[in-house]
């Protein structure tokens, strides 16, 4: 995944500790884990938060550099 669903903003990929791999939007700072589909947040003490899965996730299947689903 590159590209998000704003104006063709970048994704910033990131392992994040006891997450694993999470996609972040650069615009609204949303931090959602790519195995599970939850979404996290840090609050104002800066202890990162799980909100639950928040997003659909699907099986990916990389075969001759295509993506299947």
């Amino acid at each position: 995944m590159e590209r998000l669903w704003h104006w063709f903003t970048k994704a910033l990929l990131q392992d994040l500790a006891g997450v694993g791999s999470v996609v972040i939007c650069p615009w609204h700072k949303y931090i959602v884990a790519l195995e599970s589909g939850h979404s996290y947040y840090y609050d104002l003490q800066r202890q990162l938060k799980d909100k639950g899965a928040r997003q659909r996730v699907h099986d990916v299947k990389v075969s001759h550099d295509r993506s299947l689903l």
